[in-house]
């Protein structure tokens, strides 16, 4: 009973390598598997990546664009959009924060964007 067997051995160590791949998946989560493409390789430092944010989102989406394209494109990479369709966010977890990357928008009665920005926060324990 001193020595477990070769088998059981090799058996504990892949549920160890699974159950960290696991924990790394939990903790890391969409932050690193599923970013979207609006929002992937931006700056490190905070300002630095709302600013280069609101610039891609102000490029994709120039003012008298479709809200209805502006929907689906940011559906299409993940982010969720509110009820009022005026307001879409994408979020990512680490081990203390919680990343949000919004984009805001408003506009005409024709459903043209007439406004639009790109804004990136952290909400840390």
């Amino acid at each position: 009973m001193r020595y477990l067997k070769a088998c059981d051995r090799g058996r504990i160590k892949a549920v160890a390598i699974i159950g960290l791949i696991c924990i790394i998946f939990a903790t890391l989560g969409n932050s690193v598997l599923f970013k979207p493409e609006l929002v992937r390789n931006l700056p490190s430092r905070i300002s630095e990546a709302e600013t280069e944010f609101d610039l891609r989102i102000k490029r994709q989406f120039p003012l008298g664009s479709s809200e209805r394209e502006l929907i689906q494109i940011l559906t299409s990479q993940g982010f969720t959009v509110t009820n009022s369709n005026s307001y879409a966010v994408f979020k990512t977890f680490n081990f203390a924060c919680r990343l949000n990357w919004v984009v805001k928008w408003k506009t005409n009665d024709s459903n043209q964007l007439t406004k639009i920005e790109g804004k990136y926060n952290t909400v840390c324990l």
